[in-house]
């Protein structure tokens, strides 16, 4: 095309009026969520159901607070792993080292072990496969924010995994709250649970169609 007709071609005003139209029809669109509101969200939602939770459990249950009292270091230790988890999976690359942030979740599930070692515990008339169904059952709603969080971004697996600590951090928090039972159990039927929901946000996220393969 010669310079006259490609000039010619820039000015029609039909041409000039559907690009106009496209950028308001762009402009019009509300802007994108930004990663921090996904955080926001993502806890939002994991730490309001694990909430709701303890208060059905307060009015259901007798012990519930004293046992919530004793568990406060475990809890305050999962609030901060939850957290960090989610942090460093929504965050754009550079705020926060994955490889430092799954380390950190691998210590405050042994923490949460540790600090039950070091409490009394009670038994139990459940089986104690109980915590660990209610522990996946309380974690679908949080996984499901997750997963749709992280389809705006490039599969990434550590990323996934930690979105799913940051969703497994929901009954995990339950779990301190509802259940007495020995480190034994909190490793195997609590720590089983978690790790069950972190290694399916890391399968199904691989197989999610995205929004966007930002970073």
């Amino acid at each position: 095309m010669k310079f006259d007709e490609l000039k010619d071609s820039a000015f029609d005003p039909a041409s000039l009026e559907r690009s106009l139209a496209a950028l308001e029809g762009e402009l019009a669109k509300p802007p994108p969520r930004s990663w921090r509101a996904d955080v926001a969200l993502l806890l939002a939602v994991s730490w309001g159901l694990a909430g709701a939770m303890t208060l059905v459990l307060f009015f259901t249950d007798p012990g519930t607070g004293a046992l919530a009292l004793r568990h406060l270091p475990a809890l305050g230790l999962l609030l901060g792993t939850g957290g960090l988890a989610a942090f460093a999976a929504l965050s754009p690359p550079g705020r926060l080292p994955v490889a430092a942030a799954l380390v950190a979740a691998g210590l405050g599930l042994s923490g949460l072990v540790f600090l039950r070692a070091l409490d009394t515990t009670a038994a139990s008339t459940l089986p104690p496969w109980v915590c660990t169904l209610s522990h996946l059952g309380t974690d679908a709603i949080p996984l499901v924010i997750a997963l749709l969080c992280l389809r705006r971004s490039a599969p990434h697996t550590p990323r996934a995994l930690l979105a799913g600590v940051a969703a497994g951090s929901c009954g995990a928090l339950i779990g301190e709250v509802g259940c007495g039972q020995s480190w034994q159990h909190v490793l195997l039927f609590h720590g089983g649970a978690w790790a069950l929901i972190a290694l399916a946000s890391a399968v199904i996220a691989r197989r999610l169609k995205r929004f966007s393969y930002a970073p």
